[in-house]
């Protein structure tokens, strides 16, 4: 049975800065000096188009695979600038008739990094495909792309695996590093990455489980392990993601790819290391909007 909605999501996305549209032959003239551009193609395995009509009628085609019965099915967006009209870059994903998205990616011209816009569109391209069913979303990221992952963690994306000589960039073999953001499949639940001025939202949950803890007979951390001046640095290095749902947090973890002090035969990006996991939900509340009846996550170091 079909857990997700096709014909919606080939649908027009809509951002504060940006409109994603339904990506097609159309956008192949506007999008063509872009991909035209060596910086492009730093990181990405994407192919330079000769002409725009090559770019258009390769769209045309991809266009064609998200329609009829198949396994799996194309989707793009073209992402336009509200403000003046320009046309800054693509957004593309695979998603399987069984709500899985894989090979999530994005990319834009040059001219417009390092301004937000590649998180902004991720991230609503991330709530799009929810919306309608996705249950599980998968990107890699050619390992030392660390502006990439910054933009999918900020999207709701976990880091995962390595993947040794995944890709071919620039004609040599490369390892990708694989994201992963789940959704339905949890019951709703998205890990998101804390920010520095979520410090201590942390610092307050990390706070109730020593407290609940203590009261039931388990000294697990003391009160100045898990004070605001003490996770800051850890929030800081994006080690602290919240358990979200509807945008209420409901727990919180600490996600680390290597662990020097219990782990140090541990080579770095090989293992995924959690620490300080804490539901509020143990306690019946979380830190917006009460949920009752739900099963508490078991603090553990």
């Amino acid at each position: 049975m079909r857990v997700w909605n096709r014909e919606g999501l080939a649908a027009p996305i809509a951002t504060p800065r940006l409109r994603l549209w339904p990506l097609g032959p159309e956008h192949a003239e506007a999008l063509f000096p872009l991909l035209r551009q060596p910086r492009v193609y730093d990181w990405i395995s994407m192919r330079q188009p000769e002409s725009v009509s090559a770019l258009a009628r390769r769209w045309g085609e991809l266009r064609q695979e998200g329609a009829g019965e198949r396994e799996e099915y194309f989707f793009g967006w073209a992402a336009q600038r509200i403000s003046d009209g320009a046309w800054l870059g693509a957004l593309d994903a695979d998603v399987r008739a069984d709500g899985v998205a894989s090979n999530v990616g994005y990319w834009f011209g040059p001219d417009f990094w390092g301004q937000g816009y590649a998180s902004e569109a991720l991230t609503a391209l991330a709530h799009h495909l929810d919306a309608h069913g996705a249950h599980e979303q998968r990107a890699a990221v050619t390992r030392g792309n660390d502006a990439s992952m910054r933009v999918l963690e900020r999207a709701g994306f976990v880091r995962g695996r390595v993947l040794p000589d995944n890709d071919v960039v620039g004609g040599r073999l490369v390892d990708d590093v694989e994201f992963v953001r789940y959704r339905a499949a949890s019951g709703g639940l998205c890990l998101l990455r804390a920010r520095p001025d979520e410090t201590r939202c942390v610092a307050d949950i990390l706070s109730e489980a020593a407290a609940w803890l203590r009261a039931g007979g388990r000294e697990m951390w003391l009160p100045e392990e898990v004070a605001v001046e003490r996770v800051a640095a850890d929030v800081t290095a994006g080690w602290f993601h919240f358990i979200e749902r509807a945008g209420d947090k409901l727990g919180v973890v600490k996600i680390q790819y290597d662990d020097p002090w219990f782990w140090p035969d541990v080579a770095a990006g090989e293992s995924v290391f959690l620490h300080q996991g804490h539901s509020t939900l143990s306690h019946g509340r979380c830190c917006t909007n009460p949920e009752q009846g739900e099963t508490p996550l078991s603090p553990n170091k």
